[in-house]
Parts: C-alpha cells; structure tokens; sequence
C-alpha cells in the first residue's frame, strides 16, 4: 500500500514502535542511527549525604543534606533519551574534583555537574573548566538558574570535545536549567532536526496574583489545564529554588518578565509545556499564539489572514541596521545581502550605525532613527544586529529596547526564535525583542540567523504597515 519512491520516514525520526512496524512492513531490518550519546552526572559537595545511606531526611543538626540531584539528573537524562553515567559525588577538594572531571571527560559526551558554580571559597567548578577548557559563560540574568556555567573541553583520551555542564546546587535551579538547554543539547547529539519543537510556547492565563523579580526574568513553575477555550497556569505555589515540591506536579514553565509589582490574576503570560504534561486540550485543540503583527479577526487565526489578506503592493523602504559590537558588525554583511534578495526590484534604502553593547548608545540610535524623516517619511524598520544573550550587560541592553518601544509584537519575536531554533538549539538562550515605536518597526536579529530572520520580518512588514496605528 505504499508506492514506490513514497518517503515514509525522515532523517531524524526517532525510532519507536510504530516506525519499527514500517519498517519491518518494507522488509528493512537494519537501519543506520544516531548513538544516544553518554552523559556523566556527578553531585559535589562537602554536605551530601546518599539517598541510600541515610535513614531520615533530616538534618540533626550536622549541616548534611541528602543529595536529590543526582538521581534526579540521571532521570531527566534518560528522559532526553541518553544514557545516563552515576559518577556519585565529590567532596568540595579541588583535586578531587579534577580527577573526577577527567574521568568524565574520557566516559561521556556531555558530563553535568550539580553545586560548586557560585562564588563561595569551595566553589571550584568554574576554575576547574577555565584550566581544562573554555568557559562560554559563568552566570545567567534568569530565575532560576543564575550562576550556572556552561563549557567545551577536550576529552584527554581522545581529543573530541565534550559538552559541561555547572548546573546550581538547588534542586529547582538544576531541574529548570537541565531542561532549558542541556535537554536541546542531548537531543542535538541524538540527530534529531533542530527545527523539532521541544516545549509548545503557548498563551496562558494566571489563575492567581504573581510577584515579579525585579532583577531577573523567571520561569515560575505551574500547572496549566484547558479550560473554556483557553489555557489557565496555577502556580504550583512557593517558588524558592530550594523547594523541591515546586517541580513535582509542574508541566509548565510560565515566562514571569523582569519588573517590580505584581501580575495580577487574569494576566496572560507566555507559557512552555513541559513534555508528558498531561494538559487535555478542547476539541478545536489549543489556542494559538496571536501575532501583534497581525489584526485579530473572531473565529480566523492569524495564520489563515496571511493567506487570505491581500498584502499592498511593494515599494521601496528606508531600512536602518544597527550593528551591535564585533559580533553585529560581522552580521551586518549577510543583512544587507538578505534585505536586497527580500527587497527585489522594488529595493531598499539603507542606514547604517554600529554602537558598543551599552544602553546609551543604543537608545540614542533609536531615537533618532524612529523620528528621523527622509523625503517626508520616517524609517520603515530598524534591524538591531547582534546576539542579545542571558548576561547582565546584555540584559541591560534589551531592557533600553523594550522600554523605547510603544507596542510590543511577541509574534514576530516568536516566528525569530523558531527560525534561530531550526539552525541552532542554542537559540534558546538568545533574548529577541520585537515591537513598534511611532510608525517604525524595531527588532532584534540573533546572528545566528540573520537571512532567515530578515525574511520572516519582510514578508510580514505589509500587514504591521495596515494593521497597527500607534
């Protein structure tokens, strides 16, 4: 029943009971796969004691904790689909840890070490992985999560580079972490395509008032459940990333921006869905995402107005790039290239600047593009080049963004992410900001898809010029 030349299945795929079935049914009994690749998990610590080895869970006032991380850790990886190495736990000796690391580095691809990352006087992770490898960051602006590291280091035996993994000692802090970027790490080493969703991103509703930090962005723990027609989150209550009990009944994370107050209840957040949540969805199934790009019809998703919206005719813009330190100056090229191909024949005008990573300097670009006229017209869009990340400085940049804007458009920072997410899973830890300020539409392009993100921003530019009045 299958005809010759038909694809039944793609590269990628993960083999389950159903795909064996076909191909069992094709007469194919040997197939090539990914590996599923070794994952080495260690706890430090000078007050862990092993599950195994303590009658009670409480102190008696030793100053000893019993440690939950690790047989969490080696759950979550098989979770993932890797296998999981017990490497037990290291006292907080700097020579022990190394040996241990060492031993690691030769057994898995991807090692994950739980405490050790904060700035205590026993905190060797971080020294440790500067001396063996490189240290791509030390430190997170979220919540939970803040001193976790991440680094590459070459295998001593066989000179492949491995993956580290400095998750937080706190139970909550290692579990969020784990599964915001060493998850899409394992799956990239299983080969399966970047492009595959890991966590729905979907519209939720506070069931309750919650408090935001006013410091770090949060990813606070609830419960999410269909409930007519739309999505309601319950906090699963206390959120101190100690407090283990916080994860146990949570199948989402919701996305608590970075401010003071509080968010009232009836607030809809942007929330993830944790794989196996549970969440029983109403017939019509859940709902989607609304682009701020596009007008909101009843009953017509946004999706379905691209496709039956006529767009105005083409016609040639004023274009600013702004470049962002080395790394927005080195995308700038590929910009300009991709902002001609989406241009045609119509074409572009463009402005250039390029500005250190400083809030200032940003904000004055901003200004004066978004106001500036040319033959009686303002800039028509302003591309701001360059990786926002999760540090301080960085941070501090995409907050001077979203304050400059008059109307935020979370569906074009969206359809962004997904096109950085097919090339690249550590997309995850870019920051995109998208909106309008005046009659100017502002963005952030990740420069690790700078052509893709162009070309998603162009084709919806018409509809933003029709559908919003600021």
């Amino acid at each position: 029943d299958t005809p010759c030349g038909e694809l039944v299945l793609r590269k990628g795929a993960r083999i389950g009971a159903a795909e064996i079935g076909v191909l069992a049914a094709l007469g194919v009994s040997c197939v090539k796969v990914h590996g599923r690749p070794k994952v080495a998990v260690i706890s430090t610590g000078d007050e862990l004691v092993d599950v195994g080895q303590h009658s009670s869970i409480q102190d008696d006032g030793h100053g000893k904790i019993v440690d939950c991380n690790r047989p969490m850790l080696c759950a979550l990886v098989k979770e993932a689909g890797a296998e999981s190495l017990d490497l037990g736990m290291v006292r907080d000796d700097l020579q022990e840890l190394r040996q241990r690391f060492l031993e690691a580095l030769q057994a898995a691809d991807i090692v994950i070490t739980s405490g050790g990352v904060s700035r205590g006087s026993k905190d060797h992770i971080k020294g440790i992985l500067s001396e063996l490898g490189q240290v791509h960051f030390g430190e997170m602006c979220m919540k939970p999560g803040k001193p976790t590291t991440f680094a590459t280091v070459k295998s001593p035996s066989s000179n492949k580079t491995r993956l580290v993994f400095g998750l937080p000692g706190n139970p909550v802090s290692c579990f969020v972490t784990f599964k915001l970027l060493v998850v899409p790490a394992i799956h990239a080493l299983c080969g399966r395509p970047s492009e595959a969703l890991i966590y729905p991103r979907v519209d939720a509703e506070l069931a309750q008032d919650v408090e935001m930090d006013p410091v770090r962005p949060e990813y606070h723990r609830a419960r999410c459940r269909w409930e007519s027609g739309r999505i309601v989150a319950e906090s699963t209550g206390f959120q101190r990333s100690s407090r283990v009990a916080s994860i146990a009944e949570a199948n989402a994370f919701l996305e608590i921006p970075k401010s003071s107050g509080v968010l009232p209840k009836g607030t809809v957040v942007k929330a993830l869905l944790l794989p196996g949540a549970g969440l029983q969805a109403a017939p019509e199934g859940f709902g989607a995402t609304q682009s701020l790009l596009l007008p909101v019809t009843p009953g017509v998703r946004p999706a379905d107005k691209l496709q039956t919206t006529e767009a105005p005719a083409p016609r040639r813009r004023l274009v600013g790039i702004l470049s962002l330190g080395l790394e927005g100056a080195e995308a700038a090229p590929e910009a300009v290239a991709a902002l001609r191909a989406c241009a045609g024949a119509a074409g572009v005008e463009l402005l250039e600047q390029k500005v250190p990573m400083e809030q200032l300097p940003v904000q004055t670009a901003l200004e004066g593009w978004s106001r500036q006229l040319k033959q009686d017209r303002c800039v028509d869009v302003i591309f701001v080049l360059g990786r926002l990340g999760l540090g301080h400085k960085d941070a501090d940049v995409a907050k001077t963004l979203r304050a400059s804007l008059d109307k935020e458009a979370s569906g074009l920072a969206d359809a962004f992410l997904r096109a950085c997410l097919a090339k690249s899973p550590q997309a995850m830890l870019s920051t995109i900001v998208a909106g309008l300020r005046h009659k100017t539409l502002i963005a952030t392009v990740p420069s690790a898809a700078t052509a893709e993100c162009i070309n998603v921003a162009w084709k919806l530019l018409p509809y933003a010029e029709t559908s919003f009045t600021v």
